[in-house]
């Protein structure tokens, strides 16, 4: 199987989607837009095959990206 890893951005996005914040709230967070934060949450499930943000989040906990 593929190791899938996972970019210093992907992973501070998906750790705010963890947190609960919207991709408005994440975008201000790292001075980012909206629109570019909303492109980083559908780049993240379509690589990691996920269908939403819970099931990203949970994808995360089992790599140990997330604790």
């Amino acid at each position: 199987m593929k190791k899938v890893d996972i970019t210093e951005k992907q992973l501070q996005v998906l750790r705010l989607i963890s947190e609960g914040h919207s991709s408005e709230e994440i975008a201000k967070s790292l001075g980012n837009s909206k629109k570019t934060i909303d492109a980083i949450r559908i780049e993240m499930l379509n690589r990691f095959q996920v269908r939403n943000a819970a099931h990203l989040v949970a994808y995360g906990f089992r790599k140990k990206w997330l604790k």
